[in-house]
């Protein structure tokens, strides 16, 4: 649900018990990790429903402010990975970065010089389209939310009984 005083995402999350009934609201609360739990996680009615049911609801204070950091942290993380490209340092050594950028050594780099001095093509100058992409797109904004959010929430494992193989 879109909140609009916070204008942010506002998630809520209800839990059945393995027959399919719903859980009660506390028993909701014991999926939630600690931190969270009467903090960021509360118990709180559904909108939607008329009979006022009970759901956890995260608290969507901080998404804003949590989302535009990572977003930052993400966009920081390839400016310096295009700016290690450019000035020719190795990025395939930094941690995490496996796969991500191919080895440039091996290029032959000749040809393609001769041939771009053939060429006679104008030189245009302006912001280059790297420059302008960043690295979560507006429509991946949706995945890293629930990925975030996820964090909050760990089930509860339920002994399986009376099931055969």
């Amino acid at each position: 649900m879109y909140s609009p005083y916070y204008r942010t995402p506002r998630l809520y999350l209800s839990g059945y018990l393995p027959n399919g009934q719903p859980l009660p609201p506390q028993s909701m609360m014991d999926d939630i990790v600690g931190d969270y739990k009467d903090k960021t996680v509360t118990l709180e009615d559904f909108p939607f429903f008329a009979n006022n049911i009970k759901m956890a609801s995260v608290h969507p204070c901080k998404h804003a402010s949590v989302m535009k950091t990572l977003l930052d942290r993400a966009d920081a993380a390839l400016r310096i990975r295009r700016d290690k490209l450019r000035s020719g340092k190795a990025v395939g050594s930094d941690p995490g970065m496996e796969g991500l950028v191919d080895e440039v050594a091996k290029l032959d780099v000749k040809s393609a010089q001769e041939a771009a001095d053939k060429d006679e093509w104008e030189e245009v100058e302006g912001v280059d389209a790297d420059e302008q992409e960043v690295a979560i797109r507006v429509d991946q904004y949706l995945v890293v939310f629930l990925k975030v959010r996820t964090h909050h929430v760990l089930p509860t494992p339920w002994p399986r009984r009376g099931i055969t193989v």
